[in-house]
This record gives C-alpha cells, sequence and structure tokens, in this order.
C-alpha cells in the first residue's frame, strides 16, 4: 500500500502560471503555454470529447471546477436541483487527420 495521497485539484489554473524548475532554453514556459500546444486542435477526437463536455457544463454553470477525468460519469446537477449525473457523448461527421 502506498502512503502517497492523490494530488487535489480542486481550483481553476491561471493561464499565466509559470512552470517551475530546469526548463533548459524555455524558463518562462507558462501553463498557457502547455494548453495551446495540447488542445489547439478542437477536432481531435478526444479534445472534441472535453469540449462538449465543456459546453454543456457551462451551459449549466458546472465550469467554474476542474473537469474529473476518471470520474463515472462527466457532470452532474448539484443535489440541491437534481442530483442528475450526465454522460456526454460527441460525433463529427468531419474529424481532424
Amino acid at each position: 500500500m502506498s502512503d502517497l495521497a492523490p494530488i487535489p485539484c480542486d481550483h481553476l489554473k491561471s493561464p499565466d502560471e509559470p512552470f517551475h524548475g530546469d526548463l533548459g532554453d524555455n524558463p518562462v514556459l507558462k501553463l498557457l503555454d502547455y494548453w495551446r500546444w495540447l488542445a489547439s486542435c478542437l477536432m481531435d477526437n478526444r479534445i472534441r470529447g472535453m469540449l462538449a463536455e465543456f459546453l454543456l457544463a457551462a451551459a449549466c454553470g458546472l465550469h467554474t471546477n476542474p473537469r474529473v477525468e476518471w470520474d463515472s460519469y462527466d457532470l452532474c446537477i448539484p443535489a440541491a436541483n437534481t442530483g442528475l449525473k450526465i454522460e456526454v457523448k460527441s460525433s463529427a461527421e468531419r474529424q481532424s487527420r
């Protein structure tokens, strides 16, 4: 059994947050640089699904907390309202290459 506890991700990060440590020739890399590198192709199959989740979360007012990657559902309307759990799916006629 490991003594390592999960690292909490309970707030949204700032795009201006710098990376820490030895980054060689790029000492001023910021979190925004990583996000741009990772998710600039919005039609990529994985990114498109997360974009659909984000758009629905925003429509439901649930986009102010970070997304949970491996939860059993994508979104949950708070129990005070309904406790409704939502699984989001997306598809496209055209995809990225």
